[in-house]
């Protein structure tokens, strides 16, 4: 009999994995790995429109105003909390977290530290991002950085000009902002255009 074979690092309260069944609150850290004999699944959420089974997943579009954006207040080697300043694009609570701030330019230029969690803040704000991991060289209000989504966040049906990675197939029909698994490798069923000829390679429409 095939068994889950799971690697989570940390599940949020009592939580099991199923890879057939969705919630409406987090379980688990977005990203979050299974492998169920031969096929492999994360863990994600969903974006803002529900999706049925066997379609092709892509990460959420950047933000343009949430690129290239200052770092408000200097940060000391081994802070674990910096302060950016927001484009003409507010943030919604918690809509980076598991994601990644990249620092772009200047001091401290080629860190990129996991977000933890956030507050929401207003368009050309100030946005304090709490992080998992420490600042190693120190920032200043020269350095610039992007927030970066994570991969596992927001997700939608690949458009056929794609605007993000693409990132797995729903295995079961999906709600709008709910959480759940997506495939991302071995055997799956995915929707197809037109018919596909046994032997022969398959892409994306």
């Amino acid at each position: 009999m095939t068994q889950y074979q799971y690697k989570i690092s940390t599940a949020i309260g009592d939580a099991q994995p199923d890879i057939f069944s969705e919630s409406s609150t987090q379980l688990f850290p977005l990203g979050t790995k299974i492998g169920y004999g031969d096929r492999t699944f994360r863990y994600a959420k969903l974006g803002g429109t529900a999706v049925t089974a066997g379609k092709t997943l892509q990460t959420a579009a950047a933000v343009a105003n949430h690129r290239d954006i200052a770092v408000q207040a200097a940060a000391a080697a081994g802070a674990t909390t910096v302060t950016v300043t927001l484009g003409a694009t507010a943030a919604t609570a918690d809509q980076y977290n598991e994601g990644y701030l990249h620092i772009n330019d200047d001091a401290g230029q080629g860190q990129l530290l996991r977000i933890k969690d956030h507050a929401a803040a207003d368009a050309s704000a100030n946005l304090e991002l709490t992080l998992y991991d420490k600042v190693t060289t120190a920032l200043s209000t020269d350095s610039k950085a992007d927030l970066i989504l994570s991969n596992y966040s927001g997700l939608i049906v690949a458009p056929n000009t794609e605007t993000g990675s693409i990132v797995g197939v729903t295995v079961i029909d999906m709600t709008a902002d709910y959480y759940g698994w997506i495939q991302v490798s071995g055997p799956c069923s995915v929707l197809t255009e037109g018919t596909i000829v046994l032997g022969n390679n398959v892409v994306r429409s």
